[in-house]
């Protein structure tokens, strides 16, 4: 299970999918690192949206200094009620798309 910002992410169909591969361990490490990788990167996006866009170059060099530290949320703002609810529905969309991709 992967987590961002403490959220924990749920991609048991997935997981599911990988278990079925007749793929090594290392094969079935780098398709999670792809995953990994493109999550990381729709999660920011969705949190960039959440932060004004005049503190934007701010919000990054905080993350790069901080990594994932929770306050940095409360900082700029960001409503995480919302964040999370936009996470989970965006996510799930994710993992469709990657099945969707991964079964042709």
């Amino acid at each position: 299970m992967l987590t961002f910002f403490g959220y924990r992410l749920n991609f048991s169909r997935l997981e599911k999918f990988f278990r079925k591969m007749p793929l090594s361990e290392e094969e079935k490490w780098e398709l999670w690192s792809l995953v990994d990788g493109i999550v990381l990167n729709r999660a920011l996006c969705l949190v960039l949206e959440s932060v004004p866009d005049d503190e934007h170059d701010e919000f990054v060099q905080r993350l790069r200094d901080i990594s994932f530290d929770e306050s940095i949320l409360d900082y700029f703002g960001v409503e995480r009620d919302s964040l999370e609810l936009s996470l989970e529905s965006e996510l799930r969309s994710l993992e469709d798309e990657i099945l969707e991709v991964l079964n042709h």
